[in-house]
């Protein structure tokens, strides 16, 4: 029996390309999030706030003389309020290490990303970066339009000062970490009088540029492209996981409506009204009414939005303001 194949006469099916596919490879569209009050965006700020004061201040503090937290990589020791750990002693960093990854993963399987939202420094960066950007070139529209207008006077300082606010706070935030390896007080004033040691000012700039361009430039493509949590994430959520999610029930068939509508039920209307402020809020510019995504981070913006929205039109709210359910149970709409 002859096994042989004739190639020539095998079909060949030619795929032309789907127009439709292209819009999948499109260059990243830059977010303009628009701000947002609400009892979460105010849980997240005051949580920033304090693991931001901790991180400025905890350098500073004196402990028998000498800095309290001081990580001394030339003389290889590490003094950490009067204790002196030495490179051996580095399976005690490894525990701290590991007990932190099973604290994250467990805090994850029963609150979602919850550190994603409130704790991880690239989100409080990224919305201290933001907050220049709103207080210098103004709101949601007023960017938008700023960035299509040709280029003026008017332009040019709003950029030039939003980006020297950045490159400033870049640089106080990097002064601060390397500050963490180095006597803090020396490296502030021989930074700034060039007399920092080589290695040291390598550093400051080092880490000022990373921080100016993760908070600045990249922001959502570090959660969305570049950390891995996003990614295996799925694997620690279960049925019982909190998380910020679209009631379609509810919410479905959306449509907008008069304020004194009270009829909109029986026209097929859901209590979404469409107004898009729950996808203007995202600072990772996903729709939540998509469903369950990789790319949400559970910061609970797009919570305060539609709460705002749902409280002029007269609607229910969907998330609860209960001590236990502040975050934790976290629907759109109930």
């Amino acid at each position: 029996m002859d096994n042989k194949i004739d190639i020539k006469n095998i079909p060949v099916e030619v795929h032309k390309p789907d127009p439709d596919k292209k819009a999948k490879y499109n260059p990243r569209d830059r977010i303009y999030v628009r701000a947002v009050k609400g009892l979460h965006q105010t849980l997240r700020r005051n949580i920033g706030f304090i693991f931001m004061a901790a991180f400025m201040l905890l350098p500073w503090l004196q402990f028998n003389g000498q800095q309290a937290i001081l990580l001394d990589i030339v003389e290889q020791k590490f003094y950490i309020f009067g204790m002196t750990l030495w490179p051996q002693d580095f399976t005690i960093l490894a525990w701290i290490f590991v007990i932190g990854a099973f604290a994250l993963f467990f805090v994850t399987t029963f609150y979602g990303r919850v550190w994603c939202g409130y704790l991880c420094p690239q989100t409080v960066w990224t919305f201290i970066f933001m907050w220049f950007e709103e207080k210098l070139q103004g709101t949601r529209n007023q960017r938008m339009k700023l960035d299509q207008e040709p280029w003026s006077f008017n332009k040019l300082w709003r950029k030039g000062l939003t980006h020297f606010s950045w490159l400033a706070f870049s640089v106080l935030t990097a002064l601060i970490f390397v500050g963490y390896f180095t006597p803090v007080d020396q490296l502030f004033i021989q930074f700034f009088t060039f007399e920092a040691s080589f290695w040291a000012a390598v550093s400051v700039w080092f880490f000022a540029f990373c921080t100016y361009g993760n908070a600045g430039w990249m922001r959502e493509i570090m959660c969305t492209h570049i950390c891995p949590y996003a990614r295996f994430q799925s694997a620690m959520f279960d049925k019982d996981t909190f998380t910020v999610t679209y009631d379609a029930k509810r919410g479905e068939n959306r449509g907008p409506r008069a304020r004194k509508d009270t009829d909109y039920k029986a026209k097929g209307l859901g209590d979404c009204i469409d107004c898009n402020l729950c996808v203007h809020v995202c600072p990772t510019g996903i729709d939540i009414r998509n469903g369950l995504q990789y790319e949400c981070i559970n910061c609970g913006a797009c919570i305060d939005a539609c709460d705002d929205t749902m409280d002029k039109m007269g609607y229910a709210k969907g998330s609860s303001a209960t001590p236990q359910n502040i975050v934790l149970k976290a629907k759109l709409l109930k």
